[in-house]
């Protein structure tokens, strides 16, 4: 059986925890170390196995943020390029 879940759940982000920065929710657990360990050559399972209060949901569904976080900061490197450093 394949259980649904909603990433939009899996990650929050709270002024008192970790500094704001986005976790996994439930965890202290910032998103930022987990694209370090994967970064690192660390599997989604390795990862899990490392930290085993972490789920294989938990650790994909850091994915969209990590991208939407790089996405977004591709976009202001290159509104600098364009328009500060001329």
């Amino acid at each position: 059986m394949v259980a649904i879940v909603d990433i939009g759940t899996l990650i929050v982000s709270t002024p008192q925890v970790a500094g704001g920065r986005p976790c996994i929710a439930g965890t202290r657990m910032t998103v930022q170390n987990l694209v370090m360990d994967s970064q690192a050559g660390l599997s989604p399972q390795d990862i899990v196995t490392e930290y085993p209060h972490l789920s294989l949901a938990q650790v994909y569904g850091r994915l969209p943020i990590t991208m939407l976080i790089r996405k977004q900061w591709i976009e202001k490197l290159l509104y600098i390029k364009q328009n500060v450093m001329r």
